[in-house]
């Protein structure tokens, strides 16, 4: 449980602010999101980063018995998963992820990012 919470503590906040980002400046987001597109490089660099943060969910707390702990191991994987699409089908990725920018669900991701982050604060710093 001290890996969970010690998880929680990092992806707690990062979901919780990014989420409220999604929700203030959703045109913002939008913009960041459509001008990667065109960021090959930062594109590369975002993929070994949620391959290497993938893996070491995966690897180090692959753990199903608290929700805590399941709310974690699930974000490993879909991190990893994600990394993986994104390093072998980069253009299919894409417009996956163009579908989700311009069908208005970037309201509905930052609702669960702010539900699931706070949840993850909360639980690491004893709320």
């Amino acid at each position: 449980m001290e890996l969970t919470m010690m998880l929680a503590s990092y992806i707690g906040p990062i979901l919780l602010v990014l989420g409220l980002g999604f929700l203030v400046s959703k045109d913002y987001y939008r913009k960041v999101y459509k001008r990667l597109d065109d960021e090959t490089l930062a594109m590369y660099l975002i993929t070994i980063l949620m391959l290497v943060f993938g893996l070491f969910v995966v690897t180090n707390h692959n753990l199903w018995g608290s929700l805590e702990e399941v709310i974690v191991s699930v974000i490993g994987w879909g991190t990893l998963i994600k990394g993986i699409i994104l390093g072998i089908a980069p253009r299919h990725f894409e417009k996956l992820g163009e579908k989700w920018v311009t069908a208005g669900l970037i309201n509905a991701y930052g609702v669960i990012m702010v539900v699931v982050g706070a949840y993850l604060t909360l639980g690491a710093f004893g709320g």
